[in-house]
């Protein structure tokens, strides 16, 4: 509830007092007490330095040494919406447009008696009032009711953002339950959630990744998977915070999806920066569609995103899994451009060097998947009976008991995962003995006995790239992500690199 305290001269609400603040530079971090006298935490809206002020300081004149508005300036922040509702309440109708700050006169119609007045917003604060009109003069206005879903939007921007984070507004802001009428969990069969459950808001705003689509029935079964899914909003966040994003600069975000980051995108940069494309016109047009109604306009374009028609100074693919990054990114990219994008199982931030080479580095994200189908099962092991064709001296060089019994380490597995796209590593048995199978979906294939004896078929020698990235990797869980990088050559070749570029993993395909 908003509050009101006597000063020395008059009433002062919790209203002038977030205004006081914000003419100053600065952002109320937490709620007006009353009491004047009594520090508040704040922080400047040009550096995000924290402060802690009485507001008698800040009506007296302080303001943070770095702030714009520090030499005199002064900020005026109401909203031509909220001061309109402000004057409804006080019993006047607008006649003419706010002019744009509290102490301009301002043409407004007794809505009791029609005669025109031309108070402002100050006056009106200070609660002067038609003589016909209402004759409460001490007690606040009461302030409107907050919303369900702007409780949730704030509580989600208070856990994934630090005070004095740029992208807290935003976040605040931006209504997600708008863009996203619609999504699924999986408690058992996928169950649809939309507005009218009481688990909707509670969901929607939870800091986890969500299903927004999902894609036809497997072959020979009822059950459906994931076509269209949003990273969670601690992910976003990340990855927004990773790609320097600035005013002045022309976004792409790539994969539209539900809208949720090219409407982040708009509120904090403006609709004139954004352009967000999406391969589904159906998918394109709901997103422009949902973002229109929501007071977002951004350039909205269906189509493949591989070799953008105009250049981009930073480019945002949160959702879209890639196995390579595009060469379109990088020749038509000026010098300096940031690509954020998921590559593998993670993501990486590349910088174009403006004549079709690049380097990147990953970051230490890792993407959460929306949970498993419980209904799928895990997959069998396989007993192959049948005698297996092996050559001569196929011997395995490095121990595979391990890598048998429990698979590749957490840092083999992402090399892994980059090296050999949408590989599969599968235990089996073979004449009842355990061993090892790896597939990949150009049919190659690799089985590994429990004595080391290798036999391998296809077009590519999966073990060979098992056995030079275990030489090449540490043995350790915790080996970061950022040790790993890409470089991408004017042949539009990538290699993939562990911490110095002469320390070539392998070559992306």
């Amino acid at each position: 509830m908003l509050t009101a305290t006597t000063t020395r001269s008059r009433t002062l609400t919790a209203y002038e007092a977030e205004d006081a603040v914000r003419a100053a530079g600065l952002v109320l971090m937490e709620p007006y007490s009353g009491w004047p006298t009594r520090r508040l935490r704040m922080c400047c809206a040009t550096c995000s330095t924290e402060h802690r002020r009485t507001l008698i300081q800040i009506q007296q004149g302080w303001t943070c040494p770095h702030t714009l508005h520090g030499a005199g300036m002064r900020m005026d922040s109401v909203s031509a919406q909220r001061a309109a509702a402000e004057a409804g309440a006080a019993g006047y109708q607008p006649q003419e447009p706010y002019p744009g700050r509290t102490t301009d006169p301002w043409r407004l119609r007794c809505t009791m008696c029609g005669q025109l007045r031309t108070p402002s917003l100050k006056d009106i604060r200070r609660r002067e009032r038609c003589q016909h009109g209402h004759t409460n003069r001490t007690a606040p206005e009461p302030p409107p009711p907050m919303s369900e879903d702007t409780r949730h939007r704030l509580a989600l921007a208070r856990q994934i953002t630090a005070p004095g984070d740029p992208w807290r507004a935003a976040i605040e802001q931006v209504p997600r339950h708008l863009l996203t009428p619609a999504h699924y969990i999986n408690p058992g069969p996928w169950q649809q959630i939309t507005a009218p459950d009481r688990r909707y808001l509670p969901l929607l705003y939870a800091d986890r990744p969500l299903v927004t689509a999902l894609g036809p029935p497997t072959p020979g079964s009822t059950r459906r998977h994931p076509s269209a899914t949003t990273p969670s909003p601690s992910l976003l966040h990340g990855l927004l915070s990773a790609a320097d994003l600035d005013v002045d600069q022309q976004i792409l975000d790539i994969g539209t999806g539900c809208g949720y980051t090219a409407a982040l995108l708009c509120e904090r940069f403006g609709e004139g920066s954004v352009t967000t494309t999406d391969t589904d016109p159906h998918t394109a047009a709901l997103a422009a569609c949902r973002l229109a109604a929501t007071g977002y306009h951004p350039r909205v374009q269906t189509g493949s995103a591989a070799a953008p028609a105009t250049p981009y100074d930073r480019i945002v693919a949160p959702a879209t899994s890639l196995s390579t990054l595009p060469a379109g990114w990088f020749t038509r990219t000026p010098r300096g451009a940031v690509i954020v994008a998921r590559l593998g199982t993670g993501y990486v931030r590349a910088v174009s060097h403006g004549d079709g080479t690049g380097t990147a580095r990953f970051l230490d994200l890792h993407p959460a998947d929306p949970d498993p189908d419980p209904g799928a099962r895990p997959p069998a092991v396989i007993d192959v009976r049948r005698p297996l064709p092996v050559s001569p001296g196929a011997t395995s060089s490095i121990p595979v008991e391990d890598l048998i019994a429990h698979g590749p380490p957490p840092t083999m597995k992402f090399a892994l995962d980059l090296a050999l796209p949408g590989h599969r590593w599968q235990p089996v048995t073979v004449n009842g003995a355990p061993a090892l199978r790896i597939t990949t979906p150009d049919q190659s294939v690799a089985t590994v006995l429990a004595d080391g004896t290798v036999c391998q078929r296809g077009r590519r020698r999966l073990w060979r790239t098992v056995e030079h990235l275990h030489r090449l990797l540490p043995d350790d869980p915790a080996a970061p992500r950022t040790a790993f990088g890409i470089t991408i050559t004017p042949d539009h070749r990538q290699t993939l690199w562990y911490e110095t570029e002469s320390r070539t993993l392998c070559a992306l395909t």
